[in-house]
């Protein structure tokens, strides 16, 4: 998007925020002079590469578009959460315990925003295999977020972070929200990744099917090497 897009939905550029020129194509690092050379109506056709980091000061900003924000409690920012919403979705008080740290105008672009099919044979598709060997949902895959639901598909439309970007639709209302995932918490469509499968035979074993702690226990011994499925056995459930 260029400077003037976000210009007109009520942005104020500061200090860190990178756009690259029209015509030379050179790379700015936005400092004051070039912030107040956009606020007179220069570099308007200019291509914004990245935006820095904004403080919450307690008040909705007057950017009116999509931002990503920091999610979390002052201090602990080892425990924090990135959300991608439009600006009114966030609560900008601070304070809050867990609160809006952060904020900045998010780059990430909306993807064929009407609901997406589960099985449409021209989209990308996120494997099982994909998940084994730690990638994220290519963009504009379906996938199940475990957080959230086993049932409800969201769409990746992003990474960021090395987390992927997920949109999440409504379907009583005509709204759409964003997430970020950690790779470990996305799980393909269709069946599940090999890890679960062991989770899952193991629990099955001791009748303790969807018990998070049964499964916490499990995960743990299959990280530390134990398998119960034979090799012919995954071979059989397609892993």
């Amino acid at each position: 998007m260029k400077v003037s897009e976000f210009k007109n939905l009520g942005l104020e550029f500061v200090k860190r925020d990178v756009i690259r020129g029209f015509v030379t194509k050179d790379r700015y690092v936005v400092n004051e002079v070039i912030a107040r050379d956009i606020r007179l109506g220069d570099y308007q056709d200019a291509d914004v590469i990245e935006f820095a980091w904004r403080e919450n000061t307690g008040k909705m900003p007057s950017y009116t578009g999509k931002s990503d924000a920091v999610i979390g409690e002052d201090g602990y920012d080892d425990n924090t959460t990135i959300m991608c919403s439009p600006v009114s979705g966030f609560d900008w008080s601070i304070d809050r315990q867990c609160k809006t740290l952060r904020w900045r105008p998010s780059l990430i672009e909306d993807v064929a925003l009407q609901k997406p099919a589960f099985h449409e044979k021209d989209k990308p598709a996120f494997t099982q295999a994909m998940a084994d060997d730690g990638e994220l949902p290519p963009v504009g895959s379906l996938f199940f977020d475990v957080d959230y639901s086993s049932k409800t598909p969201v769409l990746a439309v992003g990474h960021l972070f090395g987390k992927v970007v997920n949109a999440l639709f409504y379907d009583d209302e005509e709204r759409v929200e964003y997430f970020h995932t950690d790779q470990g918490r996305c799980r393909p469509i269709n069946g599940y990744t090999r890890k679960e499968s062991h989770v899952n035979f193991m629990a099955k074993i001791f009748g303790q099917e969807g018990s998070a702690l049964v499964n916490e226990l499990f995960e743990k011994l299959y990280d530390d090497g134990y398998r119960k499925l034979t090799h012919e056995q995954l071979e059989q459930l397609g892993l």
